[in-house]
């Protein structure tokens, strides 16, 4: 076992907030530490000849290479980040196999990989990635790897395979350099702008989607063979068979046909054979989405991958066509949705909270192709091979995959809840399935699927009623055995109504008679109120058959038929130590923002969610120096249950009292300044001296003043608004030709008579265009008007049509927006500054699905400014500019997107008449505190526009 040794005690280099997907998997590290089901295992095949120093090598490469590797994970007062280090130093694990048997290779490179892929990682420490070359004869070897999921994903398999073969290739040559062209950026800078993008709004329409899509779905789950654990295990089994080439482009055939991919018609036939296994009228099933929605994504390392959930109905005329059409739909669907973050999703929909189960969906399905290609690199090559999956987050995953070798089909199971023969009889329907639907003969409806007959029958949910029931008092320490059964005879009363029986373990202590309500208490800690059982009775032994299995028909029913009733949840007693209860209760209402904590209430029925589940514990941990898990607040939810787990745990040393660290709240801001008596706030003047042609900017002050002082002649320059604070233009609604016109007012006020130059950046060069314009239609005379990087707003809306210039317009900016904050020009909280100035050009309906709004905030932003903008933004969205006959310069910067997807003057061309319209390109033009740029080149253009138009 061998890998990246560790470099504690190295300072970071660079420190980034960690993505959903990471703060998931670390929170599920926190849960469970050391869980292999966030280990991912990859294992290739060697063949050909390779030294072991060459492939030690190449992942030092590629470690170097990708800073995701040199990543340390810390959790400061419940804030996440992840710190990269400068080095890590790298050592390649090599067994030697080639004196072993060749017949006992097989199971050898199993055993070593099974026990490389359990081995835990350490998220504290950079090293996240373990390598072993196991050397089977000269010119054969197997290379396993392990990454921690917090640091990789499917994808990064196959990109980690090519460049792993480059820089083994060119070491083996002798080179040094092969020939990798250099990262666009590093997972750390993507980290960054989601956390922007994700502040920024954006996912507003998305969680609305989901919301509606998933409110009320049943959990659907296949009845386990065993009791469900009272807490989820990541044991890991797996079952499967080969899928005939024939039978794949059969499927691929019928999925054309259907007018839908080979994944959602593949979806509808797992869903369609689910609904014929269970009977169920509702299908759940989960998929992950790669995530890598552009092309700069593609060649980094890293955690992208997103998890989604889809929600099938049936009914009984349910028709295959239809539910593969309906599939179809549901899957694009989602594809358009997929900017929320599972665990936001969670938040949203907030389920009951059990840690025996994985959140809204026990199965998952996904259909993909094998991510490292087969690639001979010259003296060797590297060939994908089936890996053991180290651990499984839920019940039943399957994968429908495909190798260069062929398709094959796998079921991991948990073997905790199911048996072999389930596994394999769920392979055997699901095959079936496939050959079903895909024939040329009329697909069967979904209830007439073929199903084995193992497997018929097997109800959705739980083995039986009330398992969950059972399970929650089986996990007890006095209790040794559990039967639920419904609270009356004929089951006739309140739906779910049941009542429990337990046997006491031989060496329990506590009197019998108290143990029915400790358990009553322990249960309303752990159930809904929905669930509860109506009582607990304690029997010395529960009845039994012959054969040893529960015998539950013979234990008794408490109340008369049809008689049942739910009474109130449980009330559990008060914790001792109230002056502890206050001070939790505190540290409660601090993290949920709540006047008042009530006693029985469940943390995530009040608000909290997984991050503030982690601050409330360190927050704990603080105050009273004790070892408490997250997994404790999952235990016991209510600040009663907490609170008397907490006095549990202290000592009389730990047990100190004093209130908690608390944050004092800022005062409110000042009151906003009074108009009164300030008639000609909306005009600035700016310089007053000069005889030059005067220039009028919109809504522009730095940057006016700084050009001005570099041009040839002095220009006076004024700046007109219609906004200042909380005075000024209302945002009722009202065309953005409306609000130009009270701009135009506003300029002839500020200059009577022309002839009127303007100036404008971004919407606000739309304001001056449109103004230019209106005053020209009224007969004034209009010298021109400058704009920067300022979009045609219909050119900008058309985009949204073209998938690849819409992504290709995303990254640009992104890669523009990440050399701003490198250079300094831009905080982290103003890092999307380039995307807020695209958002003011009128690609709003383009930049809401790519991060790309009007609702990014920026540093140099007042909140009603932005609302301002905001406003100002959304008209221009839907405003479609006349033709304009009148000079135009228009400044266009690397902040906008160029290239051969894009007009260079982004959609002029098409408005402003033929001769008028002057695009010049000026790399940078930034002026905000200290940073004086391009300002110089600015005033050259002017003057050399102005000078060649007399």
């Amino acid at each position: 076992m061998d890998g990246l040794t560790k470099a504690a005690g190295q300072p970071a280099i660079a420190r980034f907030p960690v993505t959903t997907i990471q703060r998931q998997f670390w929170f599920m590290d926190q849960i469970a530490p050391g869980d292999p089901a966030l280990n991912i295992a990859v294992r290739w095949e060697l063949r050909g000849k390779l030294r072991a120093s060459s492939l030690e090598t190449a992942f030092r490469g590629v470690i170097d290479r990708h800073e995701i590797f040199r990543t340390r994970f810390a959790d400061h007062e419940g804030q996440l980040s992840q710190e990269v280090v400068e080095q890590v130093p790298f050592r390649l694990g090599v067994v030697d196999l080639r004196t072993t048997p060749a017949e006992h290779h097989a199971d050898r490179v199993d055993q070593i990989a099974l026990e490389e892929a359990a081995q835990p990682f350490d998220l504290s420490q950079p090293g996240l990635l373990r390598v072993t070359l196991v050397q089977l004869a000269a010119d054969r070897a197997v290379v396993l790897i392990t990454a921690h999921h917090i640091v990789f994903d499917g994808y990064s398999i196959g990109v980690l395979g090519q460049e792993v073969g480059r820089l083994a290739a060119a070491a083996e040559a002798g080179q040094t350099d092969a020939d990798l062209a250099e990262l666009p950026l590093q997972y750390g800078d993507y980290a960054l702008w989601q956390k922007e993008y994700l502040a920024s709004g954006v996912l507003d329409e998305d969680a609305a989607y989901w919301t509606v899509q998933l409110r009320g779905a049943p959990y659907f789950e296949l009845a386990p063979d065993k009791q469900r654990p009272p807490q989820r295990t990541s044991a890991v089994a797996r079952a499967g068979c080969d899928i005939p080439a024939t039978l794949i482009r059969r499927m691929e055939a019928a999925a054309r046909a259907g007018g839908v991919s080979l994944f959602a018609f593949g979806t509808a036939a797992v869903s369609a054979a689910l609904h014929r296994i269970t009977g169920a009228p509702e299908v759940l099933l989960s998929t992950p989405i790669a995530g890598r929605f552009d092309t700069d994504l593609e060649p980094l390392i890293g955690p992208f991958i997103s998890t989604h959930v889809l929600r099938f109905r049936f009914t009984e005329d349910s028709d295959f066509d239809t539910h593969v059409a309906a599939t179809g739909r549901l899957v694009e669907q989602a594809l358009s949705h997929q900017s929320l973050p599972f665990s936001r999703l969670v938040e949203l929909l907030n389920p009951p909270r059990d840690p025996s189960r994985a959140p809204l969906a026990s199965i998952a399905f996904s259909l993909q192709h094998v991510f490292h290609r087969d690639h001979d690199f010259g003296g060797f090559e590297l060939i994908s091979q089936p890996s053991h999956t180290p651990g499984s987050a839920q019940d039943l995953n399957i994968v429908l995959i495909g190798r260069p070798r062929g398709w094959r089909l796998s079921v991991e199971y948990n073997p905790d809840l199911f048996e072999a023969t389930t596994a394999e009889a769920l392979v055997q329907t699901l095959a079936q399935a496939f050959e079903a639907v895909s024939a040329d003969t009329p697909a069967p409806a979904p209830a007439a699927l073929p199903v084995a007959p193992a497997i018929a029958g097997r109800r959705a949910g739980a083995t039986r009623p009330f398992a969950n029931v059972e399970a929650v008092l089986s996990a007890h320490p006095e209790v040794a055995t559990v039967a639920a059964v419904p609270a009356t005879r004929d089951g006739a009363g309140e739906a779910a109504a049941c009542y429990a029986f337990v046997s006491p373990r031989p060496t329990s202590l506590i009197p019998l008679e108290t143990l029915p309500a400790e358990l009553m208490g322990f249960a309303a800690r752990r159930l809904t109120p929905a669930e509860m059982p109506l009582g607990v009775s304690v029997l010395a032994a529960l009845p039994r058959t012959a054969s040893g299995d529960l015998d539950r028909a013979l234990l008794p029913r408490p109340l008369p038929s049809g008689s049942a009733a739910r009474p109130q949840a449980a009330t559990v007693q008060p914790a001792e130590g109230e002056a502890l209860e206050t001070e939790l209760a505190a540290i409660w209402a601090d993290l949920l923002d709540r006047a008042e904590i009530p006693r029985d209430v469940s943390f995530f029925d009040l608000g909290g969610h997984s991050l503030m589940a982690v601050r409330l514990i360190a927050r704990v941990r603080e105050r009273w120096r004790v070892r408490l898990s997250v997994a404790t607040l999952y235990d016991t939810p209510t600040l009663c249950g907490l609170s008397a787990r907490l006095a549990r745990d202290l000592t009389p040393e730990t047990g100190t009292s004093g209130a908690p660290n608390r944050a004092t709240a800022a005062p409110a801001a000042a009151a906003a300044a009074s108009a009164e008596g300030d008639d000609d706030w909306q005009i600035e003047p700016l310089l007053t001296e000069g005889a030059a042609q005067p220039i009028i900017g919109v809504n522009d002050v730095g940057l006016i003043i700084d050009t001005c002082g570099h041009m040839r002649d002095r220009h006076p320059a004024t700046c007109v608004r219609l906004f200042d604070g909380t005075r000024g233009i209302d945002r009722s609604p009202r065309s953005f030709e409306e609000i130009a016109r009270e701009y135009a007012k506003t300029i002839r006020r500020a200059q009577p008579e022309g002839p009127y130059l303007l100036f404008g950046v971004c919407v606000h060069g739309n304001i001056a265009l449109e103004a230019a314009r209106i005053l020209q239609s009224e007969g004034a005379d209009v010298t021109g008007v400058v704009i920067k990087d300022v979009w045609e707003p219909g050119y900008a809306a058309g985009l949204k049509t073209q998938r690849a210039t819409r992504w290709a317009e995303r990254i640009y900016a992104l890669r523009n927006k990440i050399r701003m904050v490198r250079m300094g020009l831009l905080s982290v909280s103003a890092m999307l500054g380039s995307y807020r100035i695209i958002r003011r050009t009128g690609v709003l309906q383009l930049a809401h699905r790519m991060g790309l709004i009007e609702r990014v905030r920026a540093s140099d932003l007042a909140p009603e400014q932005e609302r301002f903008v905001s406003y100002i933004s959304a008209a221009r969205n839907v405003y479609r500019p006349e033709p304009l006959d009148l000079p135009v310069l228009h400044v266009v910067t690397k902040i906008t997107a160029q290239g051969k997807r894009f007009l260079p003057s982004i959609g002029w061309e098409h408005v402003v008449a033929p001769g008028q319209l002057k695009t010049v390109k000026i790399d940078q033009i930034f002026v905000q505190g200290r940073w004086r740029l391009g300002t110089k080149e600015l005033a050259q253009e002017i003057d050399s526009w102005l000078g060649a138009r007399g």
